[in-house]
């Protein structure tokens, strides 16, 4: 309802305001995107579409559909007729690039590679010490931080099962800053937990994005299923400007994984297998500091070369200006 309604009060307002050169539209996939479409259409308005998520196959990915069901083939044959109406489409990974021009059957060349960007300054550097103390954490003790959404797609739930089966002399504490529809399964879960502490930090204003961040010995990155391979999380970015390492649970083939990979920032686990992430929470805790330290400064200095508005913007005007001139 979410996406049908601003879709359709979006495309209303196109409809009946001045024609604008160009419209450059980063919302909400097929139904949203579809409408704005079809007025750019009627308007003859070329329409450069930025693409986040790749569905319907995310919503298989989360369970919600069968990849082999008629409501996965109808939602598959609108996308591929938006897309293809589109002056360009801009895809944050080159990985997507197969899904639209092999599946969906758009040129090459109207496909426009630019990853998701940050403000180099959005996360200030901040010391671990901030956010512990008012949070009663010992200095000794090891910390996991996820910071973001807490949906289906996140899968924060293997994080919080994971830590029933870790065996470790230090106390382990993990902090779950964010909201979403599966807080409350979290928070459920986590009352069982005997060898391990929750703090719930919810909601999560934005100006307490690099306090809460910055408490990590090392960030969690879940993803449930293959939901990492139709989708890069917002989070990854602030993940890596903080400077803290990243223990991701994605599919080896993932973008995230080939970060993580490139950079030496962090450590990858299969999704969906807690066991297997306790045992290398359990190796993660005896790293030294200061390895720590230098793992979560390699993401950052990727982050800033890669990652910033400074680089990416540019590339987002080109394409607009493109469209304006074919």
């Amino acid at each position: 309802m979410e996406y049908l309604s601003f879709g359709i009060t979006s495309s209303l307002a196109l409809l009946f305001s001045e024609k604008p050169d160009v419209i450059y539209a980063n919302t909400w996939p097929i139904f949203a995107q579809g409408l704005v479409c079809l007025v750019a259409r009627l308007k003859k308005i070329p329409l450069v579409l930025s693409v986040q998520d790749i569905y319907p196959e995310s919503l298989v990915c989360q369970g919600r559909i069968r990849e082999n069901g008629w409501v996965f083939r109808i939602l598959l044959a609108i996308d591929r007729v938006i897309t293809r109406r589109c002056s360009s489409v801009i895809v944050i990974s080159d990985r997507f690039t197969h899904s639209y021009s092999g599946i969906r059957g758009i040129p090459l060349e109207k496909i426009k590679v630019v990853p998701n960007w940050i403000d180099s300054q959005a996360v200030r550097l901040t010391p671990k010490e901030k956010y512990r103390q008012r949070s009663g954490i010992s200095k000794e003790a090891f910390v996991l931080v996820y910071g973001g959404n807490i949906g289906m797609a996140a899968d924060v739930e293997t994080v919080i099962k994971a830590l029933e089966y870790v065996k470790s002399e230090r106390e382990i504490v993990l902090i779950v800053a964010g909201s979403g529809s599966n807080l409350q399964t979290c928070q459920i879960l986590s009352g069982y937990l005997s060898n391990a502490r929750v703090i719930f930090h919810t909601p999560w204003p934005i100006d307490e994005t690099a306090e809460v961040l910055g408490a990590a010995d090392v960030l969690v990155l879940p993803t449930h299923g293959n939901q990492s391979l139709v989708s890069v999380p917002s989070k990854m970015l602030s993940y890596l400007l903080s400077a803290r390492p990243i223990l991701a649970t994605v599919s080896k083939e993932s973008d995230i994984a080939e970060v993580i990979g490139k950079t030496g920032c962090g450590w990858v686990v299969p999704p969906d297998m807690p066991e297997l992430l306790a045992r290398k929470i359990e190796e993660v805790s005896k790293i030294s500091e200061d390895q720590l330290i230098k793992l979560g400064q390699s993401g950052r200095e990727f982050a800033l070369q890669n990652l910033v508005s400074e680089i990416c913007l540019p590339k987002v005007i080109e394409a607009i200006l493109s469209a304006v001139k074919a």
